[in-house]
């Protein structure tokens, strides 16, 4: 939750981070599954080759319950994120995120994960695989 000005509303989606394994984490099983398969839209240039440190906090049902050091991370705006796992009907996970950031916790700037959780994907090609994914930011979920 480094506060980084391309996570703020708006911008241009630059790639894209696909989910391929549970990510790390407090919130229940269950939930981090739901991520898996599900592109995540960024807003800011991230090089596979430039690793981003970031402090954040890990989160379960209740709040954040600690903090620590991610060497190598990938931040989603929160909004972003609870939009992507609606198109991509996880709408259980969803419901949980959206509950969790907005409803308890004033809503959340951003959602970190690791980068060996998931695949750097260029808009380009993302597009071939999910035709129609570049109208993202017009899609209603």
């Amino acid at each position: 939750m480094a506060g980084r000005d391309t996570l703020a509303p708006g911008g241009e989606i630059r790639s894209w981070f696909v989910i391929r394994n549970q990510p790390f984490g407090a919130a229940p099983d269950e939930i981090k599954d739901q991520w898996i398969g599900v592109p995540l839209p960024l807003r800011y240039d991230r090089s596979q080759e430039a690793p981003i440190t970031t402090m954040t906090a890990d989160v379960n049902e209740v709040g954040p319950i600690g903090l620590y050091v991610v060497p190598d991370a990938i931040e989603v705006r929160t909004i972003d994120a609870i939009k992507a796992l609606k198109l991509f009907d996880r709408s259980e996970a969803a419901k949980w995120w959206d509950d969790w950031s907005i409803n308890r916790h004033g809503g959340y700037f951003s959602l970190t994960f690791q980068a060996r959780e998931g695949d750097l994907v260029p808009p380009d090609y993302l597009r071939m695989l999910l035709p129609g994914i570049e109208s993202f930011d017009s899609m209603e979920a």
